[in-house]
């Protein structure tokens, strides 16, 4: 009907809204992105974030349940990572705002780790499939085609993103040809369940956000395809590390650097994988690769890649990237911490076992989110831990909250 319409009607233009592209001819695409988010690398000004698109309307799905809450100091923080955990999305704002009635930010935030399970309860007059994030991102999905769907589902793999590049790799490594991969690519980029993000270096990067990746990965594993597709993942970023470790030594020292940085959430991702695998031999590896082009890494952000300053060799900050108990090493939790941390790393430790996040660490301590991390991997090295659950076990075990 609207090839006929437009046929019929030269002159005639239609605004149409819709899941993807329709590919007819003179067709011009406009995307609409997720909300504007706060950014939490900046001091926090709460006049500046009230006027914020996501953290606005979340105020005011709020406000709509409980008309006295307000933004203050207290609450600015959270209410800032509450809406970056939603990606921005509106429905996702609009169903976590409903939540807030009986939580606290801080309750929420913390219950949000697990998205699909607290963003429902919409409005009764609303489509079924807009009453809670699971059903639209159900509703979705059900409209690929197979091949589509395996694609995403694999896709979510990848922990902050990938490349191209390693999409192919990782998906062919599976037994999914190139071309398939590149078309489904492109039609999930169209259905907008990718996005694609334009990197300082000129690379483009495909992004699935959060809230869709836990979806995609509940689905992954649903389909009993988890363990194939993380050792393929976990075998592609070994390679890379390794990759990485030789170009450091040669002359590509910073144009590698900065892309482990990127790939640190796949890296991380990758060693987890090794570590619950009991592959030693992985993990030993690329633990070495890292090690190397770790302490480089952390150098070059130090002395200006990443904005921070150092005028001296002595202000560099040199240490692994990952923090990591080898298999077989003794476990560094037997020893109690008040004799192998600081002070400041005591009371970061006690932080992170209260669900604060680093932000909101920096935020409460007034010191930079680079000082906060710098403590986190100090804590979790001299712990021997590599996550925030072991960190709140161990404060617990040792009686620090």
């Amino acid at each position: 009907m609207v090839v006929e319409l437009l046929q019929a009607c030269p002159d005639l233009k239609m605004l149409v809204t819709s899941r993807a592209v329709l590919r007819m001819h003179a067709e011009h695409e406009f995307l609409v992105r997720p909300l504007a988010l706060p950014d939490l690398e900046r001091p926090l000004d709460i006049e500046a974030l009230s006027h914020n698109a996501a953290v606005a309307l979340f105020m005011q799905r709020v406000q709509a349940v409980r008309a006295d809450f307000a933004i203050t100091k207290a609450n600015a923080c959270t209410l800032a990572e509450i809406c970056i955990r939603l990606d921005g999305l509106p429905l996702a704002l609009e169903l976590a705002a409903t939540r807030m009635k009986l939580l606290s930010p801080q309750e929420l935030l913390v219950r949000l780790k697990r998205r699909l399970q607290v963003l429902t309860g919409g409005a009764c007059d609303l489509p079924p499939r807009q009453q809670t994030l699971r059903n639209t991102l159900a509703w979705s999905y059900n409209l690929l085609d197979t091949q589509e769907q395996q694609l995403f589902r694999r896709l979510s793999v990848f922990a902050g993103g990938c490349t191209l590049q390693a999409a192919k790799a990782v998906c062919a490594a599976i037994g999914d040809s190139l071309a398939r991969v590149f078309d489904g690519v492109t039609s999930l980029l169209e259905k907008n369940l990718l996005q694609k993000k334009e990197m300082p270096d000129g690379d483009s990067r495909l992004i699935m956000l959060e809230t869709v990746r836990e979806y995609a990965l509940e689905c992954m594993i649903a389909q009993g395809e988890e363990i194939e597709a993380r050792r393929a993942h976990a075998e592609y970023y070994l390679s890379l590390a390794e990759e990485a470790e030789l170009e450091c030594r040669r002359n590509n020292q910073i144009l590698w650097l900065r892309r482990l940085k990127v790939e640190r959430g796949n890296l991380r991702s990758a060693l987890n994988w090794m570590m619950e695998c009991r592959d030693a031999e992985g993990v030993t590896r690329l633990h070495k690769a890292l090690a190397y082009s770790g302490q480089g890494a952390l150098a070059a952000e130090d002395t200006g890649v990443a904005g921070e300053r150092a005028t001296t060799p002595e202000h560099v900050v040199q240490e692994p990237i990952f923090p990591l108990q080898l298999p077989g090493t003794a476990d560094a939790a037997a020893i109690p911490c008040h004799t192998r941390l600081t002070k400041r790393e005591v009371t970061i430790l006690r932080l992170v076992a209260k669900g604060l996040s680093s932000a909101q660490i920096a935020h409460q301590l007034s010191i930079k989110l680079l000082t906060v991390n710098t403590h986190v991997r100090s804590v979790y090295s001299k712990l021997g831990i590599t996550s925030r659950s072991a960190a709140t076990r161990y404060a617990f075990e040792h009686q620090l909250i």
